[in-house]
């Protein structure tokens, strides 16, 4: 996949500078990606249950960020199906990591009625993320329309967690999830604590959210001070 950075204000540009990111580009009908793969350097998502039918993927324009900072996606993979989070039961999706760092997620409901979906992240056999992804979690933005500025846009928040090195299996136990794009920054890279050598920005998961603190300032995943 080509290389397409997510965040777009400069304390979150430095964060990513050497962040690798999947997101999908071209339209993938359902049992046309069975045994197929996404890549972007090592990141890697792999659909691991060869006779997984229901995956696809289809065009849906959707925002994730917050007000000041946000990425539109035009494509999504639509898992369509749920996935049982059991010892023997086949995974549809396989996501691995050439190091320890950080993931952030875009993913949104399979429903916009539903009140009960969550994606779940498990490594090793922890589980490192579980969230119940809810539409009132999306804000209103205007602005983002250019044809009708006043109209307000609903804007999705982004996921994160802390990852090892290795395979992640994802898991949707409830139902279908969509997921938009998945970025992965390894530790020790360019990170918010580099912009000021000087000052060290501590990092806290609050709530299943990355929280960045520097001089005092909190900051979310998206760079925006909160």
């Amino acid at each position: 996949m080509k290389k397409f950075f997510l965040f777009a204000i400069a304390i979150v540009a430095a964060m990513t500078v050497n962040a690798e990111q999947i997101i999908f580009t071209e339209v993938a009908a359902k049992g046309s990606l069975n045994g197929k793969s996404f890549s972007d350097g090592e990141l890697v998502l792999s659909i691991t249950d060869e006779g997984q039918n229901k995956l696809e993927v289809d065009s849906n324009s959707c925002y994730f960020g917050t007000a000041e900072a946000q990425e539109k996606f035009a494509l999504r993979l639509k898992t369509g199906g749920k996935s049982q989070v059991k010892e023997d039961a086949t995974n549809a999706l396989l996501l691995t990591v050439p190091s320890a760092g950080d993931l952030f997620i875009c993913a949104r409901t399979g429903s916009n009625s539903a009140t009960d979906r969550n994606v779940a992240l498990v490594q090793d056999g922890d589980t490192i993320l579980n969230h119940v992804l809810l539409e009132s979690e999306a804000i209103k933005v205007k602005g983002l329309d250019t044809e009708n500025p006043d109209k307000e846009t609903n804007v999705y928040p982004v996921l994160s967690c802390k990852v090892a090195e290795g395979d992640i299996n994802i898991f949707y136990p409830v139902g279908a999830i969509n997921f938009y794009s998945f970025v992965f920054q390894a530790d020790g890279g360019q990170g918010v604590e580099n912009i000021d050598a000087t000052v060290k920005a501590e990092k806290r998961f609050e709530n299943g959210q990355l929280v960045i603190i520097k001089n005092g300032v909190r900051y979310n995943a998206l760079g925006t001070q909160f």
